[in-house]
């Protein structure tokens, strides 16, 4: 199983802290964990102990105003709670390893003065920082608090390496993207597409009026268009009424079989269109491409790579970039659009602002208790993602989606459709899968439960009308100049 790591705070001062480094960890591909995921309830407390029982790291974050506590004796203390519990579990077991963050010296020995008079605590404190100055670590430091979390989450990525010898994420747990393809699947896909290109009509014309003004430049382009499913936003993107005569080839690649038949089958009459089933994630993909470009573009290769809602469902989607690169004529581009659930916000003055709870548990199921590789936070990623392959006059876009920018007859229509389009599909994601036992089906029918009375606010929520509500998505592109 995945590692886990349990992050202790305190609120009313280090919250920002503790999911900074959250995200930070999150990016190195671990699992990190703060108290705020658990229901509040008389179970708490018992809960809180066996999670962090059951973690693999405990980092204690302590921050300037930590020693401020208003709380009588350290009963009341959940921090000390937190942090003794981890340290008899440490005693005991060996687990959780310990972790200390702290801003600088001045806090740290408030924090110490604080519950000094306690033994007990003074004792887990010294096993904190006698843990914690081993420099593979992290000592406490004066340097800003970015610095500090991004050192805890990057040390404790490469002991984690160190122990496992293995890819982070757990590959029982790995999942391909594979929505039920029909003609339903198609409908939604083609809305999906046409809204999507009404925004990206005018930075689609800018790339391709880039290219066709290089030096070497040909009449036609061609393009690869990768996770293609159906084929619908390839056709929509590169074969519309303005453009059809820029494009030569367009050549879609899925790792399912049964959607590339399906926009096969569509299109048998159109030279234009070629489809294969690709895994660009798989350990032959290199070889599949090759033979595929050689076939399709014969000496040449592709100007345009595109994929669209599509590397997020990739675990290792920086190799996959690399690997696509390749397949790129040199000063060819390569245009990624992605999502990302950290966007949307929802508000109603009547509740002043309680209503963003509901994405948040939202965001929180759909990533969390299934663990499934989908990185629903892409979007933010697509500049580094881009900079880092080697790709130069990088542009990311955000373009904003809310039902309150359409005429009022229409804002329940497209309340709906932003439902549907982002909200209404999470409630399939708990279905049972072959070889889950009786306890692990009990256990996805009560989250399937859970995510569907607060996807069911949310459908209230916008189609009452009377809130503001936006989400964003993201549109990136860059050149490459192809291999040294």
């Amino acid at each position: 199983m995945q590692e886990q790591i349990f992050i202790s705070y305190r609120r009313n001062d280090a919250s920002d802290k503790a999911r900074l480094l959250r995200f930070f960890i999150k990016e190195c591909g671990r699992t990190a964990f703060l108290d705020t995921e658990i229901e509040r309830s008389e179970a708490f407390p018992n809960q809180l102990e066996e999670k962090i029982k059951n973690s693999d790291d405990f980092i204690l974050v302590i921050s300037k105003e930590t020693s401020n506590y208003k709380g009588t004796n350290e009963r009341e203390d959940w921090l000390f709670k937190e942090m003794k519990i981890a340290y008899e579990s440490n005693k005991k077991t060996g687990s959780p390893r310990l972790h200390m963050a702290s801003i600088n010296k001045e806090a740290l020995n408030a924090f110490i003065e604080m519950r000094a008079p306690n033994e007990e605590f003074r004792e887990a404190l010294a096993h904190f920082q006698k843990i914690t100055n081993d420099p593979e670590i992290l000592d406490y430091a004066e340097n800003s608090d970015t610095m500090i979390l991004n050192k805890i989450s990057t040390s404790l990525n490469k002991s984690f390496v160190a122990r496992n010898k293995s890819l982070l994420i757990d590959k029982s747990v790995q999942t391909k993207y594979n929505p039920h393809e029909s003609k339903t699947e198609y409908d939604r896909l083609k809305k999906q597409a046409i809204n999507s290109y009404k925004q990206d009509k005018i930075f689609i014309k800018r790339i391709t009026d880039t290219l066709l003004a290089r030096e070497d430049s040909k009449p036609t382009l061609k393009v690869l268009d990768v996770g293609c499913a159906q084929g619908v936003a390839g056709e929509i993107y590169f074969q519309n009424d303005v453009n059809k005569d820029i494009f030569e080839k367009i050549v879609g690649i899925d790792i399912n079989a049964e959607p590339v038949q399906v926009a096969a089958e569509r299109n048998k009459n159109n030279p234009k269109f070629t489809y294969a089933q690709i895994d660009i994630a798989g350990e032959d993909a290199d070889e599949k491409l090759e033979a595929l470009m050689k076939q399709t573009c014969g000496n040449d290769k592709f100007d345009i790579i595109f994929c669209c809602q599509v590397l997020h469902h990739i675990p290792q989607r920086r190799e996959a970039i690399d690997r696509l690169k390749k397949c790129l004529n040199p000063g060819g581009c390569m245009i990624i659009r992605g999502s990302d659930d950290g966007t949307k916000m929802v508000f109603r003055p009547e509740n002043n602002g309680a209503d963003q709870q509901i994405i948040d548990e939202i965001v929180y199921l759909t990533t969390e208790p299934i663990k499934t590789v989908s990185d629903r936070k892409y979007g933010r990623k697509i500049y580094s993602d881009l900079c880092r392959a080697g790709f130069y006059e990088i542009q990311v876009h955000p373009i904003a989606n809310s039902p309150a920018a359409h005429e009022d007859k229409d804002k329940r229509q497209k309340a709906l459709q932003y439902y549907h389009g982002s909200f209404s599909w999470r409630k399939e994601i708990f279905e049972p899968r072959e070889g889950d036992n009786k306890s692990r089906k009990a256990e996805l029918a009560k989250l399937k439960e859970r995510m569907k009375a607060e996807t069911d606010k949310m459908e209230n929520i916008l189609t009452a009308g009377g809130c503001w509500y936006m989400e964003l998505d993201f549109l990136g592109w860059g050149f490459y100049q192809g291999e040294e």
